[in-house]
């Protein structure tokens, strides 16, 4: 049976409520009571909030109503809205991460007039990517996008800072800890001046919206698969560096690691277990490996070993 390890997904499942309704179209009360139940969850108010199917479409909203500004993103990042920005002939600046700190030094870096995105923490290194500090002055002349998808795993957050910047976003998902992959659904936290010059259509459908809300209401599953993944990383993390990889701290639920193996990605795929292979699209050697099921984590060290041993 194929294990992939390859897309930070959340090897748990989720609720056994249904949705209902199907035959109906999906409405603004609808999405209205999605916006309640996140604004109970984040601590905003509900007209800051905007929601929509995935990250990228969320982002793209703002692009659209910003096409003057540059755009300024990390690098590798695994976002598709620069396809847009490219078609809206912005203007587009990469920060290179680099090891063995993979870390940007802000207050060195002269940006404005600018949309920056951050991942916090970062895809794929699990960092945590800039400080409360660095933010309040990224936010002087610019608009920030602080996307916190791994933000249950991390428990850091900026959502709190939305109400007195009016230029700062908040992006969200409930693709990763709440195990709704499948329905695609993220949300917006925006600053008044952002949210007020945003599209706010009804993007998601009726399933995907009335089981978000169930997952909302139920967060005992949502904690307990987060709990359940934290240790499964510390575990994963300890027996791939018995094995001689590198591994790096992360605040994720994936790890980046480096070795010196060749093809491991390759290898992995043979033995039916996919990673993430960032060897032609960033560095060679390096992988990002999500964290899965203990039953998961546990073939993919036997299949390491095997791996490893080959190459003495």
């Amino acid at each position: 049976m194929l294990i992939d390890l390859s897309a930070n997904e959340n090897p748990y499942r989720h609720v056994e409520e249904k949705a209902e309704d199907l035959n109906r179209y999906m409405g603004y009360k609808e999405l209205e009571k999605l916006i309640k139940e996140l604004a109970v969850y984040t601590g905003c108010v509900e007209n800051q909030i905007v929601v929509g199917p995935g990250t990228d479409h969320l982002i793209q909203k703002i692009l659209l109503k910003n096409t003057n500004r540059r755009l300024v993103i990390l690098n590798p990042n695994f976002y598709r809205f620069t396809a847009l920005a490219k078609s809206l002939k912005m203007k587009i600046s990469r920060i290179q991460l680099k090891p063995p700190e993979f870390m940007v030094d802000w207050e060195n870096l002269s940006i404005k007039d600018s949309i920056v995105v951050i991942d916090n923490p970062n895809n794929p290194t699990g960092k945590l990517m800039i400080s409360r500090n660095e933010l309040e002055k990224l936010l002087m002349n610019n608009i920030v996008i602080i996307d916190e998808a791994g933000f249950e795993y991390s428990d850091e957050t900026f959502a709190d800072m939305v109400k007195d910047h009016k230029n700062l976003c908040i992006t969200r998902t409930l693709n990763k800890a709440f195990g709704l992959a499948g329905l695609k659904v993220s949300y917006m936290m925006a600053g008044n001046a952002v949210y007020q010059n945003l599209d706010k259509s009804v993007d998601i459908n009726r399933p995907a919206a009335e089981l978000s809300i169930s997952a909302l209401k139920s967060k005992k599953y949502m904690l307990n698969a987060v709990e359940k993944t934290s240790e499964e990383k510390i575990i994963l993390k300890k027996e791939l560096e018995k094995l001689g990889f590198n591994v790096y701290e992360s605040y994720a639920n994936y790890l980046l690691v480096n070795t010196e193996v060749n093809d491991l990605a390759l290898k992995l795929k043979n033995k039916e277990i996919l990673i993430g292979d960032l060897s032609e699209t960033w560095l060679s050697g390096y992988y990002r490996i999500s964290i899965g099921s203990e039953k998961e984590n546990l073939e993919l060290i036997k299949e390491l070993d095997e791996i490893v041993k080959k190459e003495k």
